[in-house]
């Protein structure tokens, strides 16, 4: 049965743009190969290719998105159009697209920079040792939010005024162990429980954890690509009504290693 989906999901992938199209999730980020487009539904999906090469850390939204490669963070739309570039060097930036280019953000971890998109140009500002980031969130045109995990492994939320950079408030997060990630009104993390998604309304779901310390991505508005480095595995977590993890195949260069 689940093959019969997936050929059917391929199948969907070649018609023409005029026709039924399968659901896409969104592109993940595999290492050394091009970025990938996703087609299918939870527990179902495969790679259809992509307009886009390798990429040292990206984010999509529904629309538009961030992919950092070879020294340079480009917003581009989904069909490949580059509306912006900002250089980076050192580790890769930490990305955040949310709802689309309006929400775009990064954090270049060697500079100690945020960065964002006001709505021509990306704009940068250095942000005084806040610790180690692990999730950035562009909140209003004025404010930024990071993910900071603590020597302790718990998180504190620094928002940060923009654009001058200077940090206004450092809260302590209750309850949730670091790194940990916003996507949204949700955010998740790992703990001897599994893997938890917690919404702003206080509502938290508890999944089975497929390794130990990961990776997150944003793919789309609702969906997250999860590296397991332990394991090497990668994961797709949709949020939905209930949230749900699928494994996600791997490009064929990789699979045959």
């Amino acid at each position: 049965m689940k093959l019969r989906i997936l050929c059917l999901l391929v199948a969907l992938a070649g018609l023409a743009p005029a026709q039924i199209s399968a659901p896409s999730p969104g592109f993940v980020r595999y290492k050394e190969v091009p970025i990938q487009k996703l087609l299918g539904i939870p527990g179902n999906l495969v790679i259809a290719g992509s307009v886009f090469g390798p990429a040292d850390a990206t984010a999509f939204s529904d629309t538009d998105g961030l992919i950092a490669s070879n020294g340079t963070i480009k917003l581009v739309e989904k069909t490949g159009k580059v509306l912006g570039t900002f250089p980076y060097g050192g580790a890769a930036p930490l990305l955040q697209i949310e709802a689309g280019r309006e929400r775009a953000m990064a954090w270049l971890p060697s500079r100690q920079t945020l960065v964002w998109w006001d709505r021509n140009d990306f704009l940068s500002t250095a942000v005084n040792d806040p610790g180690a980031v692990s999730s950035v969130l562009l909140l209003s045109p004025t404010a930024a939010r990071l993910l900071i995990t603590n020597p302790d492994h718990t998180v504190s939320a620094v928002t940060v005024a923009l654009p001058d950079g200077n940090i206004v408030s450092s809260t302590l997060l209750p309850g949730i162990r670091g790194p940990a990630f916003q996507f949204g009104d949700r955010l998740i993390w790992a703990d001897e429980d599994g893997l938890q998604v917690e919404r702003s309304n206080g509502t938290r779901h508890v999944l089975p954890l497929p390794g130990a310390v990961f990776t997150a991505e944003q793919m789309s508005a609702s969906w997250v690509h999860l590296f397991f480095r332990d394991n090497g595995s990668h994961w797709a977590l949709h949020f939905g009504d209930e949230p749900s993890l699928s494994m996600l195949p791997l490009p064929v260069a990789r699979a045959a290693r």
